[in-house]
């Protein structure tokens, strides 16, 4: 019996030296031509291959899509896109609505060179499971669709909450507790500068929600992420609030996916008592 699968055109991908790559019960192939001139002229984005997926049992189309997309992104921290799909066997598309990346401009393609096929095999293999309706999950994968900046911030920064303090009270200390021991150094920072970031994330989070002074969150990131000098205080002093929330959230994204995939590595990230243990574990043998 021949499988369903539905057919997801993957915008602004680039699979180097391949036209398929087998993904287990899913893969990666080259378009054809005609879908290429039509889509191509609807969306005007980078468009030359399609993921043949198969849907989970009852799963609905659109969730599928979500899901490939979701585990793209955790893969590599570039721009996918897609808000298209086929039916089953068929090449007779269906859009889901109101999915817009808002004010992003991919400035290079998403990529899979040699060296990542195997990577992302593995990867795909260990991360198709992943729950979608999981908080952290949903919240990363639908803050690229917000068109306002706060919203993006909140989205990411709800994600992290979700992950980092899976137990009440003190939120705000142990936000920023957990997060300067466990989201590792690839940051440059030391545990105790991303404990004071952490802080600043935190209280632009609770600025937002409670009518703060985000102006004054927003230059206090600034200067801890960028470097000293007068191209900085020449930032923070500026009107250029709207730079200032990308640095902003380009952080918290990278930290949200981060956390989503050590959570999910460790199979902790459905379970929150289980997280709570794990997280004081990691604090105390760092200590």
């Amino acid at each position: 019996m021949t499988k369903q699968h539905i057919k997801i055109p993957l915008f602004n991908f680039e699979l180097n030296n391949l036209d398929t790559l087998n993904l287990g019960d899913d893969r990666i192939i080259k378009a054809e031509e005609i879908e290429i001139e039509n889509l191509n002229q609807r969306y005007g984005l980078y468009y030359k291959f399609n993921l043949e997926m198969t849907p989970k049992l009852v799963e609905q189309n659109r969730r599928t899509v979500d899901r490939a997309v979701i585990v793209f992104k955790l893969f590599k921290d570039d721009f996918i896109f897609s808000d298209i799909f086929s039916k089953h066997n068929t090449n007779d598309f269906e859009m889901i609505p109101h999915y817009i990346p808002w004010g992003i401009d991919p400035p290079n393609r998403y990529s899979i060179s040699v060296e990542d096929e195997s990577k992302l095999i593995d990867f795909w293999n260990g991360f198709t499971n992943i729950n979608i309706e999981n908080l952290a999950v949903n919240r990363f994968h639908l803050a690229d669709y917000r068109p306002f900046l706060k919203d993006r911030f909140l989205d990411y920064m709800m994600a992290l909450e979700f992950m980092l303090v899976p137990f009440s009270g003190e939120i705000a200390y142990k936000f920023r507790m957990t997060g300067a021991h466990i989201l590792g150094d690839e940051d440059g920072f030391k545990k105790s500068k991303r404990f004071n970031l952490m802080k600043d994330l935190y209280a632009l989070r609770s600025n937002i929600v409670h009518a703060g002074d985000m102006v004054a969150s927003l230059n206090n990131i600034v200067t801890k992420v960028l470097p000293e000098g007068p191209e900085t205080e020449e930032l923070k002093n500026s009107e250029k609030h709207d730079q200032k929330w990308e640095i902003a959230i380009e952080l918290v994204r990278r930290y949200s996916r981060k956390s989503i995939i050590l959570f999910h590595n460790a199979k902790i990230l459905e379970d929150p008592e289980e997280r709570r243990k794990w997280i004081e574990d990691q604090i105390l043998d760092s200590s």
